[in-house]
């Protein structure tokens, strides 16, 4: 069975070492200012293991309970707490990048899986460049075939897309809602169409010549609410479109099939 290298348990903390840690700490805090600091070197080590070997099993774990507890979080928060220094997180993503480089080729090795990995940072503060990976040129030739560029070009692409994206999410956001507004109103203008329709099935939706719908099936339109009969599509206003969207849903507007003597009339 293959595994991956990476360690997925964690090390047991050393309650000595937790004890040791906080004795040097409280030991340095009680110096006068200016005095040295001492290290785990200094021969302080000796007289603090004195202690510890004369302490119970009870004893130590109430000495060390807190401290074994900090040192599991400070583990915890190196493994996964989010950096606040660009340098340090620039560190971090370059030492497990490589890992997972040297992952990847050795599970396609293994299993001729193919891989494509795109790395790129979020905002301005971070150092890092945009990181590729591709397992094979078959890999990189389906990324040239289906974008029209290079696996470090559509990198590139991507942290611009997603650095420029936090000063345009308002502009973003504001347009996401026109587009959706377009496919929400043509959408229910084509179902309120094709339930109108007593004389078969209608293809799609005609605006620049609708005449030819009501001289082919007998339909008309009433109630429409703007000023400009065209498709919703070619609405840029967000107003037009809420108003045109919400007189569809209230009925306002709506499909009518003429009757056999409207439409001979007609």
């Amino acid at each position: 069975m293959q595994h991956s290298r990476q360690r997925s348990t964690t090390r047991k903390v050393s309650k000595w070492n937790a004890y040791l840690s906080q004795e040097i700490t409280r030991h340095n805090n009680e110096l006068p200012a200016g005095d040295d600091r001492k290290r785990v070197s200094d021969t302080l080590v000796r007289d603090i293991a004195s202690q510890w070997q004369k302490m119970t099993p009870e004893e130590r774990e109430l000495a060390t309970g807190d401290k074994v507890k900090e040192l599991y979080e400070q583990r915890a928060n190196r493994a996964y707490g989010r950096h606040n220094v660009p340098i340090c997180s620039f560190g971090d993503a370059c030492r497990n990048l490589a890992f997972l480089r040297g992952e990847f080729e050795a599970l396609h090795n293994r299993t001729k899986l193919e891989f494509l990995v795109l790395v790129a940072r979020g905002d301005q503060e971070s150092y890092l460049q945009p990181f590729t990976y591709v397992s094979s040129t078959s890999v990189e030739d389906f990324v040239v075939f289906t974008t029209k560029a290079t696996v470090e070009e559509l990198g590139i692409q991507m942290e611009g897309f997603l650095i420029g994206r936090g000063s345009n999410v308002a502009a973003q956001g504001a347009k996401a809602q026109i587009m959706r507004l377009k496919r929400e109103t043509a959408t229910l203008i084509d179902k309120c169409l094709q339930e109108a329709s007593r004389r078969g099935p209608i293809p799609h939706m005609k605006y620049v010549n609708f005449d030819d719908l009501t001289n082919a099936y007998g339909i008309v339109v009433e109630g429409w609410p703007l000023n400009k009969f065209k498709a919703p599509g070619n609405f840029s206003s967000r107003t037009e479109l809420e108003i045109l969207l919400g007189a569809w849903k209230s009925g306002q507007a709506r499909f009518r099939c003429l009757a056999d003597d409207e439409w001979d009339v007609w």
